[in-house]
């Protein structure tokens, strides 16, 4: 197969702007192109990158471990394991807020249907800061979330925000353990991700790659300081965002979902159903007419965490059933199961244009597959 258009995108990327990049793409556990490239150092295997929300689908994982434990049901409510989600409350047209009419359950969390934004402002997490110094654990963070009024009914359509830091509170609450002390338990050690992480600190931080923001203005991007504004604290565990990784460590991780469940290192993280039961379309078609995006265009839709093409795509030249996310600072990752096939791709610049940026690394991962 013939990645020369690979190598040419990350090129043009470099051109447009991107300072620092990387690459990675395998099949059935074995790496067939990698590649850095940038005007900045290019990451190493191992250079550290805020993963933002490719946290997401390591935590969708870590939460259907226990689902197939019988831990974790995915028609529970919400308030039975965290009682404060209990009595929600909606807001109305009028500004009014009224009490949910529909119970809030663990899958609507994994949908992102809870009707929970990215209300990362709120007076109420502010003063859970405040009040806190800024150590705010996972749970107890949660009890402000659960006093953001909702958006709409749990169910009623597909919005992006805080479910799956939500999930993470169900995943401590079922499985009686710290998150990241579960998550390493159940995906990073069995798979051999030794360079992922929940927290910076010493031996942490000055492994990872400079960030930057994309400066409209200027066109380009500019340094920023390393910090994760979706992580609330050094004791906050963010399920939806707060990942930090390394290229390997997430090829790894796509590598198992790609090959139904099984890691290079011989471990099965999922049984090959529950992978199948991840990647399924789960949206209804009012959900997913609040979820197509201007780079997935038609041929997507969501499942449990993740999105999930629909039929081979002419476009993006996506086959049917790839699935995966990516995150803020623009990594991305590619899994097909049918081609036994994934693709990670990294970079720390915040706010990039992602109809620029990822619809070009869809077509040169699998146009390569399409020449073959």
């Amino acid at each position: 197969m013939d990645f020369k258009e690979l190598e040419k995108t990350l090129s043009d990327l470099s051109a447009y702007g991107i300072p620092s990049c990387a690459v990675s793409v395998w099949k059935d556990h074995r790496e067939l192109f990698r590649l850095a490239s940038g005007s900045e150092l290019p990451p190493r295997d191992d250079t550290l990158f805020f993963m933002y929300s490719l946290s997401k689908p390591v935590t969708v994982c870590a939460a259907m471990s226990l689902w197939e434990r019988g831990l974790l049901d995915l028609d529970r409510p919400v308030g039975d394991l965290l009682p404060e989600f209990s009595h929600l409350c909606v807001k109305q047209p009028d500004g009014s807020t009224a009490p949910a009419k529909e119970t809030l359950t663990v899958r609507h969390l994994f949908t992102m249907t809870s009707g929970f934004s990215y209300g990362m402002t709120a007076d109420c997490l502010r003063a859970m800061r405040a009040d806190t110094g800024g150590r705010c654990g996972t749970r107890e963070a949660m009890k402000a979330v659960a006093t953001l009024p909702l958006l709409f009914e749990p169910g009623a359509r597909y919005m992006y925000g805080l479910s799956h830091d939500i999930l993470a509170a169900c995943v401590e609450k079922a499985a009686d353990m710290r998150f990241s002390d579960f998550v390493k338990k159940t995906v990073f050690e069995p798979l051999g991700m030794n360079d992922s992480f929940w927290h910076t600190g010493p031996g942490i931080t000055e492994r990872m790659a400079q960030e930057y923001a994309w400066d409209s203005g200027s066109g380009g991007p500019r340094k920023v300081s390393l910090h994760n504004s979706y992580v609330f604290g050094p004791d906050y565990e963010s399920g939806g965002a707060g990942l930090i990784s390394s290229l390997g460590d997430m090829q790894l991780f796509s590598d198992a979902l790609a090959c139904l469940g099984e890691g290079k290192s011989g471990a099965r993280i999922l049984k090959p159903g529950t992978v199948e039961l991840i990647r399924t379309p789960a949206l209804t078609p009012a959900q997913r007419r609040t979820f197509v995006s201007s780079y997935l265009k038609q041929c997507y839709s969501y499942g449990l965490g993740v999105r999930t093409c629909l039929s081979d795509d002419p476009d993006l030249l996506s086959p049917a059933g790839e699935f995966g996310w990516g995150g803020a600072a623009g990594a991305l990752q590619l899994i097909s199961p049918e081609l036994g096939v994934s693709a990670v791709y990294v970079q720390h610049v915040l706010g990039c244009d992602f109809s620029v940026l990822r619809p070009p690394l869809f077509r040169a991962v699998f146009g390569a597959f399409r020449a073959e």
